[in-house]
């Protein structure tokens, strides 16, 4: 024997068990069933997942040319150039 409940409080019951970051956004979006907030909660999860691997991803690149430009003064300091007059 199934257990019935009304849609709304399935509804209520699922955006309970949700993560508060992904339902404060889905809370404001517009859906009209439980298929449709579902499918609102993929696309917001997805659009996390995005920012966070962008955020990653420059904060490498950032390091990256930190690096570089260490290396760069590095390389400077220890190597003088061949091009100076020698008096």
């Amino acid at each position: 024997m199934g257990i019935r409940e009304d849609k709304n409080t399935t509804i209520t019951r699922f955006l309970s068990g949700l993560s508060l970051k992904i339902r404060y956004r889905v809370e404001l979006l517009p859906y009209t069933n439980l298929n449709n907030l579902v499918q609102l909660c993929i696309n917001v999860e997805q659009q996390n997942l995005r920012k966070s691997l962008s955020k990653k991803g420059k904060a490498h690149s950032s390091n990256e040319y930190s690096q570089e430009k260490n290396n760069f003064v590095e390389k400077q300091i220890i190597e003088p150039s061949n091009n100076i007059n020698k008096i």
